[in-house]
């Protein structure tokens, strides 16, 4: 038999209270946690935004070009199971609170979340009493219960030939899916027995208790399974980062909601445009006129900005004379993403600089063998000395945190080591040879950067800087360093045996930049890691200003580009997909700096970047 634990709970938020003067308000100290979130359902609506909503279904509809030049209508459309309803502000809670477990448990590739009724009431900050727990059973019935049904929305990309390329079109997809397929509640069994006696004594209780949940077994938790649309997106990381320590400090679920579908347009952008009416169809307002809809927004848009998300918003004149409808423009705090963040079950927010691990509070282990037991899932071919020694610390009382390995580990994660390789190569190598290769890469980074010499940009940081620790590459300071991995303290002074990490490549919204922060650079775009590659070229090829004018604003690929134009015979180069926002950007692209430096970043990372309009 298996024993499953559960990721211990998050820590109560500290609620940001805002300042009696003014709107700045003090955040948490602790970083904020963020969850993996699947981009369909940040888009597009999927939950009533009023308790006393009597809507049976929300729909979603708008106009995309299609590649043959006909104007393409898709739609969304949510229905709520009879009896039960649509979806409401409670379940867009219960989404999140399930996409923070997802998160924790490394996003299990069969779209399972596993669960109590106590964990999701603490994360919800619900009472974990008997009304708690059937709140969030009713909850997870109406997510069960409501049906999607999309029309040309979903894409299904064709398969890859020998050289990369996608052996035909794109496929649109009409879909109807759940967003939960299964749900499975359980209780502890002394719990069940001491509610069935007391049901024996009431008259009524027989009909109230049959069927609702069942008797677990022991060490058995709850599970509900995601949708197959949803795990697919999972699957070609069509996901960004939600912070959901932000998410749940907003007062009411308009806020909420509009949070949600702001963080997902805005791609890394200072500012987002919109119309007003296309604004309140998205995110499920059912005010009629454009009058009402400012209204409803004006209490959401005071709280984004008083709590450091929003900077401002403005609403601007639509093309079309005095009576067309007005588009609100919004703009972002460039703060708000320099706040410490770490994404749910890794142990700390990556640090900027080498040093000792501040505000941190790593999980301590019970015992001695659940801390052998950590250690040997981070390292499992790790030192056994090691491990012994940190029982035998445990086991006497004294502290076996490292500061400096927990700030190791922290720092190759900001590069994009996965959590699991970083702790496995801390583990096995000596800690100022670690980091004198996150100093050296630096250095690379800082002079591929700046144009020194001929210093090639690199395409794989993350993985450069897990084979220099394991084969000591050479630093500016000292030559190949010849001790052996600590995995074979017997093994010659030879060059290791290379170690490909098998870890799955987390989504970009979570690789850190590939350094610290600087106020004058530039951020890059969010998307997949080709297309922030190619981001990233450029930026170094460009000057600041021409960056964040014209590359800053452009978008990765959505799927709903058309058939490529036809690449030159023998070209097996992948094909990153730049979309452009407006016909003169467009223009702008072909003249220099930006098609020279779009020409070399080409060459650089062997891609071929084809531009669209977005």
């Amino acid at each position: 038999m298996v024993m499953m634990t559960l990721p211990s709970a998050l820590p109560e938020p500290t609620v940001a209270r805002l300042a009696t003067t003014g709107t700045a308000t003090t955040q948490s100290a602790s970083p904020s946690v963020l969850a993996v979130v699947e981009m369909n359902l940040e888009e597009f609506p999927a939950f009533r935004l009023g308790r006393r909503s009597r809507r049976t279904e929300l729909r979603y509809v708008r106009s995309r070009p299609a590649a043959d030049g006909h104007i393409l209508e898709q739609t969304w459309t949510v229905r709520g199971a009879e009896g039960l309803g649509l979806p409401g502000p409670l379940e867009q809670d219960l989404y999140v609170g399930l996409m923070l477990l997802f998160t924790e448990q490394g996003l299990p590739e069969d779209g399972r979340i596993r669960f109590t009724r106590n964990r999701l009431a603490q994360v919800l900050g619900i009472s974990n009493s008997g009304r708690g727990y059937e709140l969030i059973e009713q909850g997870l019935a109406r997510l069960a219960g409501a049906t999607v049904q999309t029309e040309h929305l979903f894409v299904r990309p064709s398969p890859l030939g020998p050289g990369r390329e996608r052996t035909g079109p794109i496929e649109r997809l009409s879909l109807t899916f759940h967003v939960l397929e299964e749900v499975r509640v359980y209780e502890r069994a002394a719990v069940a027995t001491a509610r069935r006696i007391a049901a024996l004594d009431a008259a009524d209780a027989d009909a109230g208790l049959a069927g609702r949940i069942e008797t677990a077994r022991p060490f058995e938790v709850s599970v509900a399974r995601l949708g197959a649309p949803l795990v697919q997106g999972f699957e070609r990381r069509y996901t960004k980062g939600l912070d959901t320590t932000f998410y749940f400090q907003l007062g009411g679920p308009l806020a909420r909601r509009l949070y949600r579908y702001l963080d997902k347009m805005r791609n890394g952008r200072g500012s987002f445009k919109i119309g007003l009416r296309s604004l309140g169809d998205v995110i499920g307002l059912e005010y009629r006129y454009p009058s009402d809809i400012k209204v409803g927004l004006a209490e959401s848009h005071d709280e984004l900005r008083a709590r450091g998300y929003l900077a401002g918003v403005q609403y601007l004149p639509m093309a079309g004379g005095p009576g067309a409808v007005e588009k609100v423009a919004y703009a972002f705090d460039p703060t708000f993403d320099a706040r410490p963040r770490r994404r749910a079950g890794s142990a700390v927010s990556a640090p900027a600089a080498i040093g000792p691990a501040r505000d941190v509070a790593p999980r301590v282990p019970r015992d001695a063998d659940d801390l052998g037991e950590s250690l040997a899932l981070a390292a499992p071919d790790g030192p056994a000395d090691q491990i012994v020694a940190v029982r035998a610390a445990v086991s006497e009382g004294k502290p076996v945190v490292d500061e400096e390995a927990v700030a190791r580990v922290a720092i190759l994660e900001a590069f994009g080591v996965t959590a699991a390789r970083a702790r496995q190569l801390v583990l096995a190598y000596p800690g100022p040879h670690v980091d004198a290769q996150v100093a050296a890469l630096r250095d690379r980074l800082e002079r591929a950067k700046s144009g020194h010499g001929r210093t090639a940009a690199l395409r794989n940081p993350a993985g450069y800087l897990a084979q220099s620790i394991v084969d000591g590459f050479a630093t500016p300071a000292t030559r190949p360093l010849p001790f052996p991995s600590s995995r074979n303290a017997d093994a010659p002074p030879a060059r290791p045996v290379p170690m490909p990490s098998t870890e799955p490549v987390h989504p970009v919204p979570f690789s850190a930049e590939l350094d610290a922060p600087r106020a004058t650079v530039p951020a890059l775009p969010d998307g997949p890691p080709e297309f922030v590659a190619v981001c990233a070229a450029l930026r170094a090829a460009l000057s600041s200003a021409t960056f964040s004018a014209w590359v800053a604003t452009v978008l990765p690929a959505d799927g709903t580009e058309g058939a490529e134009d036809g690449p030159d015979e023998g070209d097996a180069r992948p094909v990153v997909v730049v979309r452009v926002p407006t016909r003169f950007a467009m223009a702008r692209w072909d003249r220099d700096p930006l098609a020279g430096a779009l020409r070399g970043a080409e060459a650089t990372l062997g891609v071929r970047v084809r531009l669209v309009r977005a």
